[in-house]
C-alpha cells in the first residue's frame, strides 16, 4: 500500500514543484469512497496524503456509483439504489472529508452527478441536481462540478441569473467544521458517518426513506431552494475514471 501511496504523492510534490513558477493551482480528482475509506483502496488514494501536495481535492461523489451504501451504527443505509438518495451521498460524503482534512487549508470541489443512472435506470433531472448543490451549501462549501458522459447539461439544476451572478463574485475562503471523533474501519465498504450526519427524508413517492441514527428527522431541502453561497462550473475537462489520482493546474484565483 505504501509503495502505491508514495507512486501517487511522488509524482504529485514533482508536479507542484515544476509548477511553482507559474502561480498556478494544482487539483487531485480521487474516487468517491476515499472520503470512507482509511486504506488507499487497492489504488494509492489516500487523502490525508495527497491533500498537501494540491490546492483542491475533487471527490467524485456520484451517487449511483455508492453500490456498497453507507453504513450506520452497523445499520446499511442506500443499498437498495443510491442514487435515490443525492442529498445524502454527497453530504455525508463531503461531511466526512472536511472532518479529516479540517487540519489543512485545502479547497473540497466535488464532481456531482448529472447523468442518468445507468445501473438501476433512474433518470437524474433539475430536482437531483438541485439537491446535490444544496448538500454541498449545507456544508459552507462554493463551488462543485457536474459530469455527464456526453457533455450535456441541458436536464436543468441550474438558474442562470442568480448563479451568473453569484459567479462573477470572488470565492471566499471555505469554513471548516469542528472535527469530530469518527471511526472508518478498513473494509471494502465504508463502516460509518459521524453520528451527527443530517439525514434528510425522501421525496420521491414510493421511495424509501433514510433515519438519522438520532431517530430525528429533519426535512430534505426542496429544489425551489435557491442558494447563497457562489458556485462556480467547470465544464472544460471530463473527470478521469482511471485509478490513480490526476493532478490539473488552474489559474490562481487566491
Amino acid at each position: 500500500m505504501e509503495t502505491r501511496v508514495r507512486a501517487i504523492t511522488g509524482f504529485l510534490a514533482r508536479a507542484r514543484q515544476a509548477l511553482e513558477p507559474y502561480n498556478v493551482w494544482i487539483g487531485a480528482d480521487v474516487f468517491g469512497y476515499t472520503s470512507w475509506r482509511q486504506d488507499d483502496m487497492g489504488i494509492g488514494q489516500r487523502i490525508e496524503d495527497i491533500a498537501p501536495h494540491v490546492d483542491v481535492l475533487s471527490p467524485m461523489l456520484y451517487p449511483n456509483l455508492f453500490w456498497s451504501g453507507l453504513a450506520v451504527d452497523g445499520q446499511a443505509y442506500f443499498t437498495d439504489n443510491p442514487a435515490a438518495y443525492p442529498y445524502e451521498i454527497v453530504n455525508w460524503s463531503l461531511k466526512r472529508v472536511l472532518e479529516r482534512l479540517a487540519h489543512t487549508d485545502i479547497m473540497v470541489r466535488p464532481w456531482l452527478q448529472y447523468y442518468d443512472d445507468y445501473i438501476s435506470g433512474m433518470r437524474y433531472g433539475d430536482r437531483e441536481v438541485r439537491l446535490q448543490k444544496q448538500a454541498a451549501y449545507d456544508l459552507g462549501l462554493r463551488s462543485w462540478m457536474f459530469w455527464d458522459e456526453f457533455n450535456r447539461y441541458d436536464k436543468g439544476g441550474f438558474n442562470q441569473e442568480i448563479e451568473a451572478e453569484a459567479w462573477a463574485q470572488p470565492e471566499t475562503p471555505l469554513p471548516r467544521p469542528t472535527p469530530q471523533p469518527t471511526a472508518v474501519a478498513d473494509t471494502a465498504a465504508p463502516t460509518t458517518v459521524p453520528n451527527d450526519a443530517p439525514v434528510r427524508e425522501g421525496d420521491r413517492q414510493g421511495q424509501p426513506t433514510a433515519q438519522p441514527p438520532s431517530g430525528q428527522e429533519e426535512p430534505r431541502p426542496t429544489a425551489e431552494v435557491q442558494p447563497s453561497p457562489q458556485p462556480t462550473v467547470e465544464r472544460q475537462e471530463q473527470p478521469r475514471e482511471t485509478p490513480g489520482a490526476q493532478a490539473t493546474a488552474t489559474p490562481d484565483v487566491r
